[in-house]
């Protein structure tokens, strides 16, 4: 890999919120050896946490929450009347995770497209596991670019979530727990590596008292 061509990675974090994911990702690109590799990272979010990332690494948020999912489905398993009508809590779910698709996931899916184009990507590195960071497993598909997807959670899900774990080239897992459930939906051996989550050592302080706290 010469200095001329580095590699173009976009990293795609669509969790949540601020946390441990975004958080080992920043000391990940971080650390990158710009020689080798140039980042982007596109996050779902924006907030004040958020936008000290440049300090890291270039940054580009997507919006990906137009319209507040949760509470739409809050109102479903809360209003009295609707759980009182058979079958009536699982159609309108339904109805809302398709308003979902069409305000919150079209719209997100298509400017990440758009971005990863435009920045001649050449690895997708979705930052969570494939049910949450489907957009970003879609666009390495539509660009025929390899995804590697960073999976930090128990894998429980629909038959979608079977399928879409089907799209990475290569799994990264942060322990063999993990790893064990990335293989029970279908994932072989091979296609998975663990690798811990690190330590920003030099933010370590080795000499603080930590008696009071185990007591």
């Amino acid at each position: 890999m010469s200095n001329a061509h580095p590699r173009r990675v976009l990293y795609v974090e669509n969790g949540i919120g601020y946390g441990g994911a975004v958080i080992c990702l920043r000391h990940l690109v971080r650390n990158l050896d710009r020689s080798k590799y140039v980042p982007l990272v596109v996050t779902g979010r924006n907030s004040t946490e958020y936008r000290t990332i440049p300090d890291d690494a270039p940054w580009k948020p997507i919006r990906d929450q137009i319209w507040d999912v949760s509470r739409a489905k809050t109102i479903v398993s809360s209003t009295l009347w609707i759980r009182k009508v058979p079958g009536l809590p699982t159609l309108l779910n339904q109805v809302v995770a398709r308003a979902d698709d069409v305000v919150n996931f079209v719209p997100f899916f298509i400017r990440l497209l758009w971005t990863a184009w435009r920045f001649h990507t050449d690895l997708v590195h979705a930052n969570n596991e494939p049910l949450c960071n489907r957009a970003a497993l879609l666009v390495g598909k539509v660009l025929r670019v390899p995804v590697v997807c960073h999976v930090r959670g128990s894998q429980s899900g629909s038959m979608m979530m079977r399928w879409l774990y089907k799209i990475p080239r290569h799994f990264i897992s942060v322990s063999h727990w993990i790893a064990e459930g990335i293989k029970a939906v279908g994932v072989s051996t091979e296609k998975i590596t663990v690798v811990y989550d690190g330590i920003a050592l030099d933010q370590l302080d080795i000499h603080a008292d930590g008696g009071r706290f185990r007591r």
